[in-house]
C-alpha cells in the first residue's frame, strides 16, 4: 500500500498497516496476520469471526479489517487501536481527548481534511502531538512542512478524526468570528466606561472566554 493521503473511509487494514513515524522501513509481510492474531488473543474477535472475514474478503476484495468491521465483529477504534501497537504508535481516544485551540490554529483546515489528522497538543518536549489516520513518515512530514515544527503522530481511526475536525475549526471559525465582532465594537464605543463598569453576559468578549472554558 502506497503511503500518504488516506480516505475519510478509510481504515488502517490488517494486511496492509501504514508505517509508523519511529521506523523508517514498512512493516514486514505477517505483520497483518500478527495483529489479527492479536485481536483474537484479546479476545476481540474470535477464531470463527476471522476466518468468516477471510472468506469474504476474497470475494470482495476488501481489506479484512473493514471486512471485520462491516460483519459486526469489531469495532473500528478497537482494530486501528491494534494496528498502533503493533507498529509502536500511540493511540489517540478522541472521544476522551479534546484539541487545544491553540495547536489547531497551527494547520489550516483544508490541509487537516486533506491528510486526515488534527492537532491535539503540545507535548513536554514542546512538540505538537496530532493525531492521524495514516500515521506514516510522509504525513509527518507534511505536517512539520505545513506546521513549521515538530510533530509527533498518535494513531486514530478516520471517522473520529473527521468528527474532531469538524467540531474544532468551527469552534475556531466562531472565535474569529466573536473577536471581529469585539473588535468592531470597541472601535465604535466611547472610552466613557470606568473600571467599576459591568460587562454584559452577552457581550463578545465575555462569549469568547465562555467558549474558550467550557
Amino acid at each position: 500500500m502506497a503511503l500518504g493521503r488516506r480516505k475519510a473511509t478509510e481504515r488502517p487494514a490488517l494486511d496492509e498497516p501504514s508505517a509508523p513515524t519511529t521506523q523508517s522501513a514498512a512493516p514486514s509481510a505477517g505483520a497483518g496476520s500478527a495483529i489479527a492474531n492479536l485481536l483474537v488473543q484479546r479476545g476481540l474477535i474470535s477464531t470463527e469471526q476471522l476466518e468468516a472475514a477471510k472468506e469474504r474478503q476474497g470475494t470482495s476484495g476488501k481489506a479484512l479489517s473493514d471486512v471485520l468491521v462491516e460483519m459486526g465483529a469489531i469495532a473500528e477504534r478497537d482494530v486501528v487501536a491494534a494496528v498502533g501497537e503493533q507498529l509502536g504508535v500511540p493511540f489517540a481516544d478522541l472521544r476522551r481527548e479534546a484539541p487545544d485551540a491553540e495547536v489547531v490554529s497551527l494547520l489550516k483546515e483544508a490541509t487537516a481534511r486533506e491528510l486526515l489528522v488534527i492537532p491535539l497538543h503540545r507535548g513536554e518536549d514542546n512538540t505538537v502531538i496530532v493525531a492521524a489516520a495514516d500515521p506514516s513518515p510522509e504525513t509527518a512530514n507534511k505536517l512539520r512542512t505545513a506546521m513549521k515544527t515538530a510533530v509527533t503522530l498518535h494513531i486514530a481511526p478516520s471517522s473520529d478524526i473527521e468528527r474532531a475536525i469538524n467540531n474544532a475549526y468551527r469552534a475556531l471559525d466562531s472565535v474569529g468570528r466573536l473577536v471581529e465582532a469585539f473588535e468592531a465594537a470597541e472601535s465604535s464605543r466611547h472610552k466613557t466606561a470606568t473600571t467599576a463598569d459591568v460587562m454584559p453576559d452577552d457581550a463578545p468578549v465575555v462569549r469568547i472566554v465562555n467558549m474558550l472554558i467550557s
